[in-house]
């Protein structure tokens, strides 16, 4: 199995309610949210199945979920922060290639954190708490995140 079979799973799993795609067309949503993950991932030099697992545990792997804050898209990126802003600028200007601008923001996010911090879990915590690579509660959330990654590869 694959990381889109993967994502699959996940996605139909989910409550009829909140699953972010009609049955029809989860396959296709499995399949873009892994080959964005996979390549950006690659390129950028995060792991695509950690990337995936942080729009996993921010959003359910919903591209158009907002949060209260204002956070945005699969990855909940902070649009006041430089690469939320970049994100929603791209989305802007190029709406049919806003999947590709929060998977790309997302995972440099995530790799500059990790060069700051110094280790991915430090890099998870800075993301979900805006800079600090040790705070508790953003260690919390780097260790659901490596549970969703645990998950996804375990249906693999």
């Amino acid at each position: 199995m694959t990381l889109a079979h993967a994502i699959l799973f996940v996605v139909l799993s989910q409550p009829a309610g909140v699953r972010v795609c009609a049955p029809s067309e989860c396959e296709a949503h499995a399949h873009e949210f892994a080959a964005l993950c996979e390549s950006v991932g690659r390129q950028a030099g995060v792991d695509p199945w950690l990337l995936c697992a942080v729009a996993g545990r921010e959003s359910d792997f919903d591209w158009d979920r907002t949060n209260a804050a204002g956070d945005f898209g699969a990855f909940q990126l902070n649009p006041r922060e430089r690469w939320g802003k970049r994100a929603r600028t791209w989305c802007e200007l190029q709406p049919e290639q806003c999947h590709l601008a929060q998977t790309v923001e997302a995972a440099h996010l995530l790799r500059f954190e990790r060069g700051r911090c110094g280790s991915w879990r430090g890099a998870l915590a800075a993301y979900h708490r805006g800079k600090s690579c040790t705070d508790a509660r953003g260690l919390e959330y780097a260790a659901r995140v490596m549970r969703v990654r645990r998950e996804l590869r375990g249906r693999v």
